[in-house]
Order: C-alpha cells, then structure tokens, then sequence
C-alpha cells in the first residue's frame, strides 16, 4: 500500500542533488513504489526518460514485478509501453537487448505486470529482442506456463510471423517440449497444424498398480 505524502519535497530535492540519475529512474531502478508515487503527484515528467544503458523506469518496474508502481507509471498515460532497450547507438555493447518491458515481464514470470501491460492494448506480442526471442518464447525457456496462457489468449501468436531462423512463438513452443502451452494454443485454436505435424511425442504416464 502507498501512503501518500511520506515522501517529502525536500527528500526529491535532496536525491537530485545527490545522485547522478533523476529520482523517478532511482526510485524504479530500487523499485520503491512510494517514490514513485510521490514524484508523480510532485508533477515529475520524466517518466519516459532512458538512463545511460537505454532503458526506462517502466522497463525496470516490469521486470521487477511491481504491480503498484507499474499501475502508477501506465496511469499517469505518459510512458510508451513497448519501448525497446538498449537500441540507442552509444549504448554500450553488453546492454543491447531490444526488450520491452512487456518481455522483461514474461521473462521473469510476473503474471500480474504481464495482464496490466495487456490490458492497455499497446504491448505488442510479436516483438522481438536483439537475440530474435518474443515474449511467448522467452516464456517457453523459462517455464512460465501461466503467463503463456495469458499471452496465447491474447491469440496474437496465430499471427506470429517466422524468425530468421523459421521459427514462430508456437513452433518454439512445440521445440521445447511445452505441453502445457502446446495444449493451450490447442484449445484457443492457434496453429493446430504446427502440433499435428511437429509435437513430439508425450512421456506416458505411469499406471499406478
């Protein structure tokens, strides 16, 4: 819960002297949302601004898992929701990702950030990092079965266009092993094709005597 008010002017002024970063990048970098909160109020308007490794507070609140913080930053109708990290040419090589903080999400298994970012119809599905991985694959690496349930719901995987190495979200999916995920995008009818032709087969069960 955010108490409104705790976090003084004087306190915001203070980290503005005190740090080399602005305080909103701070606060979701250290993922304290009741700085968060109170810097909004205060009118801070950067919450769109990327640090020196070209990511946003909403990218690092995401991947944290910070329900409240992330639902302050979505309300305030000022962050762009799917942009990517990590692309800006004086980035340094190690932080080229091209993640958003939608991925970052999945990745990390927050089912709770995953449903706000989908539910403000501006984080994309397909999108792809620096590595050709989309969040429905990120998800199938990692074993995140509820957030793959989520993402397929959203049924844009059927639109899933092949990477550079012929491989959609599902064809991953079905790579992997993911049965779970491979039943899901069955019963919310995507690409039923892919699973006739190319999931293996199950381990069977064992009977119990």
């Amino acid at each position: 819960m955010i108490f409104r008010g705790q976090v003084g002017e004087d306190h915001v002024h203070s980290l503005e002297s005190q740090c080399t970063v602005q305080p909103l990048m701070w606060a979701a970098e250290n993922g304290n949302s009741t700085l968060v909160d109170r810097l909004l109020i205060l009118g801070d308007n950067q919450v769109d601004m990327k640090n020196i490794v070209d990511r946003t507070p909403l990218s690092y609140l995401a991947e944290k898992g910070n329900e409240v913080a992330v639902q302050l930053l979505l309300a305030s109708n000022k962050v762009e929701v799917d942009t990517k990290n990590g692309l800006n040419e004086q980035t340094p090589m190690c932080y080229l990702s091209g993640e958003t903080a939608l991925s970052l999400a999945a990745c990390k298994g927050h089912n709770s950030v995953v449903k706000l970012l989908l539910s403000t119809g501006k984080a994309e599905v397909i999108l792809k990092d620096t590595s050709n991985l989309k969040p429905l694959m990120q998800v199938a690496e990692h074993a995140h079965d509820a957030v793959g349930k989520l993402l397929l719901r959203m049924r844009k995987a059927e639109i899933d266009p092949q990477d550079d190495y012929d491989q959609s979200s599902i064809s991953y999916i079905v790579k992997l092993n993911r049965f779970t995920l491979m039943d899901e995008a069955t019963i919310t009818g995507i690409a039923v094709e892919h699973m006739v032709y190319f999931a293996p087969e199950r381990p069977e069960r064992r009977r119990s005597i």
